[in-house]
């Protein structure tokens, strides 16, 4: 009986190294970036990026830049902002929909897969800013 106990932990612990996404089939795992995002706001239209960090406001995004736009920019966008946002490979569960912030095991999952998932530090901060030519943190209208 003890035996028969002792083989099914360890085949249950042995499945579970293999379950759930592989590291090739997810881009975060393998790179410093953090998840794609794209989406829409209420207000300015269609964006597309990258997730820096997941605040109690909104999200930190470093946003591509449009065909008529040259650089990068770092935005702060807060959720009521957010008439649609969808995560690279997160799957419809993460998506945020019409200004609703999301649930705390959303938003758990969706820092960790942002670039920093311990949040940034006010001299980090500086020195993205710096990187990217901004004085501030660019802020979308809600």
């Amino acid at each position: 009986m003890r035996r028969a106990m002792f083989a099914s932990l360890i085949l249950g612990l042995l499945a579970g190294c293999v379950i759930g996404p592989k590291v090739d089939a997810f881009p975060p795992a393998r790179r410093p970036e953090g998840v794609g995002i794209d989406g829409s706001t209420t207000r300015q239209g269609s964006f597309t990026g990258e997730l820096l960090e997941v605040r109690d406001a909104g999200l930190l995004l470093l946003l591509v830049p449009p065909a008529t736009a040259t650089t990068k920019r770092l935005v702060l966008l807060p959720y009521r902002a957010i008439h649609e946002a969808r995560f690279d490979r997160l799957g419809a569960h993460y998506e945020l929909k019409d200004g609703q912030p999301p649930t705390a095991a959303t938003r758990e999952r969706l820092q960790r897969v942002s670039r920093f998932p311990q949040g940034l530090s006010d001299p980090l901060l500086r020195t993205l800013l710096d990187a990217y030519g901004q004085a501030e943190i660019e802020q979308v209208p809600e």
